[in-house]
């Protein structure tokens, strides 16, 4: 039987909800409040009500934690516990570039529960507004469609492509019939979205085949993390990095890169530390 306890203006609702493997209780809870318009009595029965819902909630298996999550954790939690193991890489990161860029900064603040049908009609009408829907390569983030500026080096290498490329259609003068596209397969149509990958991951197993220090297997997508991880090594500030990776808030990039961001914030530490030690040195 569900346990309630006044706390303040509003009610503590306890369920015991069996044991875990280690024989902890566990308990889920919640919390309601009067409604000040209603009488005592009539709050008094609503509160019994809610309180039968939420147990016979837990009691069937219909009550999950993510309740109280927002969607921006429990997107999280469903990428690691689920999509990690039931679905395919490409699958998984296209998931991932959806959720970064066009789900969680529309909803990932806003609780499981809170999430209505006004919210999704909402987010797709903007999506619709913005090219998403109607037309498929658009852009797949609202701040996807913005100039990224590439090292002289990586340029160089493009154009050089680009250049050798149009030498190729040329010699085939008709017979051409892809588009101007600079990525192509065999017949010229623009490149398979899961080709980069798949190359990436054949250049990751050759190089570990013949060295010894071996590179980690990780995805293409993965890139996107260390170039933001090594750039914030380099000292350099959120807002530009956050722009780089189409966050349109710098808190996304702050909650996704918290890790690196702590270590510089303890390396500016030992800096300042330093600088004091320096100073009271020469000071002596």
């Amino acid at each position: 039987m569900a346990s309630i306890r006044k706390r303040g203006k509003s009610y503590q609702i306890t369920v015991s909800n069996g044991r875990d493997i280690h024989d902890k209780q566990i308990l889920e809870t919640t919390t309601w409040t009067p409604d000040p318009d209603k009488t005592e009595k009539q709050n008094q029965k609503a509160l019994e009500r809610f309180a039968m819902d939420f147990e016979d909630k837990v009691k069937s298996g219909r009550y999950l934690k993510g309740e109280k999550m927002t969607c921006q954790e429990y997107s999280a939690l469903w990428l690691s516990e689920y999509a990690e193991k039931q679905m395919e890489r490409t699958s998984i990161e296209r998931c991932e570039s959806s959720l970064d860029g066009i789900i969680l900064p529309a909803i990932g603040h806003l609780k499981l529960s809170e999430i209505q049908p006004l919210h999704l009609s909402r987010l797709y009408h903007e999506l619709a507004e913005n090219g998403y829907v109607q037309n498929t390569k658009a852009p797949k983030t609202f701040s996807s469609n913005r100039t990224v500026t590439l090292p002289a080096g990586t340029m160089n290498l493009i154009r050089k492509y680009k250049s050798e490329q149009q030498r190729y259609r040329l010699s085939l003068g008709t017979y051409w019939k892809g588009n101007n596209y600079l990525f192509i397969q065999d017949d010229r149509k623009q490149m398979d979205l899961s080709t980069p990958n798949k190359v990436f991951q054949k250049v990751i197993r050759l190089y570990n085949e013949s060295h010894e220090d071996k590179l980690p297997e990780i995805t293409l997508h993965g890139l996107r993390h260390t170039s933001a991880t090594l750039l914030i090594a380099q000292n350099v500030d959120v807002k530009t990095v956050s722009s780089r990776l189409g966050h349109s808030e710098t808190s996304t990039t702050m909650d996704i890169y918290a890790h690196a961001l702590k270590k510089q914030d303890a390396l500016a530490a030992e800096s300042l530390g330093e600088l004091f030690t320096e100073k009271s040195k020469k000071q002596c």
